[in-house]
């Protein structure tokens, strides 16, 4: 059984020295071959806005930074606002990637692949990541791969938070 875990956090809710429980469970999608098995993982709303809200912020700081880096993005831009995060990469097509608190997802909306739901996935002591379950590819190795072959140079996403490694 997986153990359920704490992680300290200053949640923007006006909470100090918030404990945060993830609380993963034992299902896990059928359909799926990873190299490592995700676990689906089940957390409360107050978490589940936490981690959401960093995830599109951090997306959203790196979509600004690619954008001012790319000359060929020039025009382009991002708005966040209320859970939904736009980026307008002008003849490129626009993202859309928003928060489902009901579905305890995020959603994407991409002018390469079409839309996605992708859902919080554990698989250990890290926080984890966004996976989406029928392909088993995380939100941010999506973003790096799409954003990657637009400006032909490695992206970043996976550096954000929950990207699955550094922050």
């Amino acid at each position: 059984m997986l153990g359920s875990r704490l992680i300290s956090s200053g949640l923007k809710l006006g909470l100090s020295n918030q404990k945060l429980l993830l609380s993963p469970v034992k299902f896990c999608p059928s359909g799926i071959s990873l190299a490592f098995k995700f676990c689906s993982t089940k957390v409360d709303e107050h978490t589940y806005l936490y981690l959401t809200n960093e995830t599109l912020e951090s997306i959203n700081d790196k979509f600004s930074e690619i954008i001012e880096d790319h000359e060929k993005l020039s025009g382009g831009d991002t708005t966040l606002a209320d859970g939904v995060l736009t980026v307008k990469l002008a003849e490129f097509g626009t993202y859309v990637v928003n928060k489902q608190t009901p579905n305890m997802q995020i959603w994407l909306s991409s002018p390469v692949s079409g839309p996605a739901r992708y859902d919080l996935q554990s698989s250990g002591e890290d926080l984890g990541c966004w996976v989406y379950k029928h392909t088993g590819e995380t939100l941010h190795s999506l973003l790096d791969r799409e954003m990657g072959e637009l400006v032909g140079e490695d992206t970043d996403f996976q550096e954000c938070f929950m990207g699955g490694r550094g922050k």
